[in-house]
């Protein structure tokens, strides 16, 4: 099955240049200078001057094995004009992907990357600039959004950069999801930003999903997709030959229902040590149909200007079904933001005929505006929600489309004001700042969803709802009986809620013997332990990998939290070596005359995905425990000790 994902994406991996070139913005428009692209905008530096380039083809090829996703990001362009040019531009990737691999093409002769410190990858990329040789050097521009530099780019070349990505899917209410950004939301901040060109209007996409269990439905809420289920049902061959890139392209795949265990582990041994990467669905311990305790909601709803048109009426129809939603015994109150935020009630209200139908009337009337300051209206709720009940489940839901350029701001303000309330986020619109979001959700053990799809925001809004509304655990804690982790994520660990499991990466002591992982919380009935099972995974399977990406992402945190900077960037160089993946602090760089060994024979077909796909025990493994719907726990699994804490 590898072997022919691997030759199906190598047949693609070379894409046919449009018969006519999609411009990048309109030619007049003044655009940012050349050291700040801005979002989705190529430019090209000629003679001192700058133009617009045109994006040929933009392919996206995925191969998923399990709730693993590597993928190929392939972008062409061309040089129109007579001299040689450089280009320069930004690019989204998922939140969570790490890059782990660079190929420059340029007529035909490919040219592979190595990681090196962002100094010493900017020199040698300009020294190679100065000398006249073709180079490549791919940074990371902010979190999820990376920077693409190209060289001395020939006369009429045909030029294509290949960037291979390890990232995973999402587990939401028994179905995988996997999002590939196409398009980026212009971020307003503090200071203005100049706003930069679209996207090309089409890209090519396929997949390959091998999902170790069998599948009932594979499917896109954003885009048409050719299906053609494989291997009895286990696999699948997605395409969208002509996809529209104006929107985020999500992918969503469904196991079919199983009896097995709703928790599992695999470890992966390396050279460098041992990781574990644990999966457990919450049991639904209330049984089916019931209610959580009575519930205390702030609203906060996005009014700025990036919201105006379909994602400002999202964001209505979402709160209209978010109050449709609320019982006697719930309390609530909304806030609106953009430049500055407005509360419909300063105190809680009981969710009752009259208020509720006043805040439907506040609701129709909300028109977006200007500026995104996320961060007073965040507060704001915050301290609303914290002069409530300590007694009820507080909760503040944000509605927004994130697009801010100060996510560090937004996230230590937030963070510094939490207290007891859980922090939920609901992603408006076609490309939502999905990592801001996720990461607000995280800080306040919260949970994220997003919505793209107009006829999906009753639904996911209520979804989202009733599980926050419903915290099958709480205070849950990891524990390892035998020999600690020397870390593991996530770190503080968010509560459990019905159809969204926990994912626990952790670094092993390799060596002691792997210890046996319990998860403990609190659930409405009392105190619950689950007991999770550790198997073994197949040499390369990219747990270690998985567990280097939030070990960085963690690390880049704790800058926020004043931990030293210098060490912050000795620890993720180091990681970024071990691991090749561009982070903060290190960038792939590629120059002509990298060495023969480096260079391919025209026609070898491209380069492959990343190493450490999974193989069937590992899919074996994490399919069983993902794709227990319901959330049931086996009794010998579960055990209730004393009565409700």
């Amino acid at each position: 099955m590898r072997a022919a994902i691997v030759h199906q994406l190598r047949s693609k991996l070379l894409i046919p240049v449009a018969a006519s070139m999609l411009a990048i913005g309109a030619a007049a428009q003044e655009g940012p200078a050349p050291g700040d692209p801005g979002t989705g905008t190529l430019l090209a530096t000629t003679g001192g001057t700058t133009i617009t380039l045109p994006l040929a083809a933009m392919q996206v090829d995925l191969a998923v094995s399990g709730p693993l996703v590597h993928g190929i990001v392939t972008q062409e362009f061309i040089n129109p004009t007579a001299d040689p040019l450089e280009a320069v531009y930004v690019f989204p990737l998922p939140e969570g992907a790490a890059v782990d691999g660079l190929v420059l093409e340029v007529n035909g002769r490919r040219f592979t990357g190595e990681i090196r410190e962002n100094e010493e990858a900017r020199k040698t990329y300009e020294r190679a600039k100065v000398e006249g040789k073709r180079a490549g050097l791919v940074e990371q521009h902010r979190a999820n959004i990376f920077r693409t530099s190209v060289a001395n780019i020939p006369p009429g070349a045909k030029v294509a950069i290949r960037l291979s990505y390890v990232d995973e899917a999402e587990w939401v209410d028994g179905t995988f999801l996997t999002t590939v950004p196409t398009t980026i939301t212009p971020r307003y901040g503090p200071d203005p930003v100049p706003a930069g060109g679209a996207w090309a209007t089409t890209i090519g996409f396929h997949a390959s999903i091998d999902a170790g269990v069998a599948l009932d439905d594979v499917s896109s809420p954003s885009h048409e997709l050719d299906v053609a289920m494989v291997a009895a049902a286990r696999s699948a061959e997605v395409r969208a030959p002509a996809a529209s890139a104006d929107r985020d392209l999500v992918l969503r795949w469904r196991p079919a229902r199983s009896a097995g265990a709703s928790a599992g582990a695999v470890v992966e041994e390396r050279p460098d040590g041992r990781y574990a990467l644990a999966l457990v669905v919450p049991p639904d311990l209330d049984g089916p149909g019931r209610r959580g305790f009575p519930t205390q909601t702030v609203f906060v709803v996005d009014v700025s200007g990036s919201m105006e048109g379909a994602s400002i009426e999202q964001a209505r129809a979402a709160l209209i079904a978010s109050l449709d939603r609320l019982r006697p015994g719930d309390t609530f109150t909304l806030i609106k933001f953009d430049s500055s935020n407005e509360a419909f009630s300063e105190t809680l209200l009981p969710a009752e005929g009259r208020s509720i139908a006043a805040a439907k009337s506040w609701v129709l009337s909300l028109r977006a505006g200007s500026g995104t300051e996320i961060a007073p209206a965040l507060l704001h709720a915050l301290d609303i929600s914290e002069r409530g009940d300590a007694g009820m489940l507080r909760r503040v839901v944000l509605i927004t489309d994130g697009a801010v350029s100060n996510e560090d701001e937004v996230l230590n303000a937030v963070e510094r004001k939490l207290g007891g309330t859980r922090l939920h986020v609901v992603g408006i619109g076609f490309a939502p700042n999905r990592w801001l979001m996720k990461e607000l959700a995280r800080a306040g053990r919260g949970t994220f969803e997003s919505i793209g799809c107009l006829a999906d925001v009753q639904s996911r809004t209520v979804a989202l709802l009733e599980r926050t509304e419903r915290a099958v655990m709480t205070d849950v804690a990891l524990e390892w009986d035998g020999a600690a982790p020397l870390d593991a994520t996530p770190d503080p660990v968010p509560d459990l809620y019905s159809g969204q499991p926990l994912v626990v990466t952790a670094r092993l002591d390799s060596a002691r013997p792997a210890p046996k992982l319990r998860v403990w919380g609190r659930a409405p009935g009392g105190p619950v332990v689950l007991e999770v099972p550790l198997h073994d995974a197949p040499a390369g399977a990219g747990i270690g990998a998985r567990w280097a990406r939030h070990r960085v992402a963690a690390l880049e945190e704790g800058l926020r939290h004043g931990a030293d900077p210098a060490l912050v960037r000795s620890d993720v160089v180091d990681l970024a070596r071990r691991f090749s993946l561009v982070t903060s602090y290190t960038s792939f760089v590629v120059v002509e005359d990298v060495g023969a060994e480096a260079i391919e024979e025209e026609g070898d077909g491209g380069s492959e995905l990343p190493s450490g796909g999974t193989d069937e025990p590992l899919l074996l493994a994490i399919g069983a425990a993902l794709a227990a719907t319901g959330g049931a726990i086996a009794a010998s699994a579960l055990r209730h000790r004393g009565s409700a804490a």
